[in-house]
């Protein structure tokens, strides 16, 4: 987590880190530099996104082997503003 990196990292000077997932720890981070950018990758939506795959699936009345093995969601670089 670019927590932990961040505490790491200070020591060893310019490093920049970047994380994944825009939790509220890290927002201060964010605002005074310590963090360069963390991913948004929608944690809280990630089981509704598997339900629309299934649904989608059941309604197309696709075998699983027929289904593709990657499902694409939305992620969102969050940078300082």
């Amino acid at each position: 987590m670019a927590i932990g990196a961040v505490a790491a990292v200070r020591a060893v000077g310019k490093v920049q880190v970047v994380g994944y997932d825009n939790i509220n720890a890290i927002k201060p981070m964010l605002a005074d530099g310590r963090v360069l950018a963390p991913a948004d990758q929608y944690a809280a939506k990630q089981a509704v996104f598997g339900i629309d795959t299934a649904l989608k699936a059941l309604s197309a009345h696709k075998k699983q082997s027929e289904l593709s093995g990657v499902v694409e969601t939305r992620v969102v670089l969050v940078t300082k503003k």
